[in-house]
């Protein structure tokens, strides 16, 4: 699948599954940010190009799902008809703050369709890019947070094999020494019986 670059964090990555969508951050092994699961498959996902928030995704219904991180991230804010049939690519043909905007879709039977974008999807509201910002800034302290704990917890099971194993051996070794013990103290019993029987 391909990976679509924001417009405004040259960083961030936006990448589309059948199931989910994903953000991703250059130099990061994990992702920064996973979809719900959605019934209906994804199959094309693209930013907008004047909203940092804002995330338009095509679905095999022909749907589209419009993902508004200003407004919530746990589940698409906005679903409208894009096609009737699987939509195949989706590219923005003319934007600007200013202007109308334009999402040239395209389905899976070769057919265009041109979605006017309303103007609530086009202007930024207040601090939208600033609190974006913020937004990925703390699913990477989470997806930080999660890889550190988890080192931890690693090495603490590590450390606690370690300790079982030794104890274990530690056992062994006693068990070992108690058996030389005894045949020792079987062999004193003998030759004191033995002597008193002469």
């Amino acid at each position: 699948d391909l990976l679509e670059r924001s417009p405004f964090f040259s960083d961030i990555l936006l990448g589309v599954t059948d199931w989910a969508f994903y953000l991703f951050k250059d130099g990061l092994s994990e992702h920064l940010f996973q979809s719900s699961y959605t019934s209906t498959y994804y199959t094309r996902g693209v930013w907008s190009p004047t909203r940092p928030s804002v995330i338009f995704l095509g679905l095999v219904s022909g749907g589209i799902d419009i993902w508004d991180f200003s407004d919530q991230s746990h589940k698409a804010s906005l679903s409208d008809t894009g096609a009737s049939v699987a939509i195949t690519s989706m590219i923005f043909c003319y934007h600007g703050e200013d202007k109308e905007q334009k999402l040239a879709v395209g389905d899976a039977q070769g057919h265009l369709h041109i979605q006017n974008i309303p103007k609530n999807l086009i202007k930024q509201s207040g601090r939208e890019l600033e609190n974006m910002r913020k937004f990925l800034e703390r699913e990477e302290h989470r997806v930080n947070y999660f890889k550190e704990r988890h080192q931890e917890l690693r090495d603490l099971k590590d450390n606690m094999e370690k300790q079982a194993q030794m104890a274990a051996d530690a056992a062994t070794a006693d068990t070992g020494k108690a058996g030389v013990d005894e045949d020792k103290e079987d062999a004193v019993a003998e030759a004191a019986y033995k002597k008193l029987e002469m």
